[in-house]
């Protein structure tokens, strides 16, 4: 259980690597970790998030405020950014076709 723990926070921040070393998917396990936690079917996003939370320590101040800034980092970026874009390039594609149609 320690070994699963300890390589999960491995995973999602290396301390001892740089963010080449995390982004590189032949070394680095966090892009399945990344992709479970945005994944929206079945409640698995949400049960990424409270298994990592889990194994974090609460009094290690480090490892905490790691947590909350990548879970709201993660947020921003799908469930803001993404959306805001996707609309964006969905309008702007309605007004070059010029066949936009309001639906109530």
């Amino acid at each position: 259980l320690r070994y699963a723990r300890a390589k999960l926070l491995y995973a999602m921040n290396p301390a001892d690597k740089t963010i080449w070393y995390a982004l590189n998917p032949t070394y680095s396990h966090g892009y399945i970790i990344l992709i479970l936690a945005v994944c929206p079917f079945y409640g698995v996003s949400s049960l990424v998030w409270i298994l990592f939370m889990l194994s974090i320590d609460k009094q290690d101040e480090y490892q905490l405020a790691t947590f909350i800034y990548n879970s709201k980092v993660l947020w921003f970026l799908w469930f803001g950014l993404l959306p805001l874009l996707s609309g964006f390039y969905t309008y702007a594609w309605c007004m070059v076709q010029d066949s936009c149609t309001l639906t109530s």
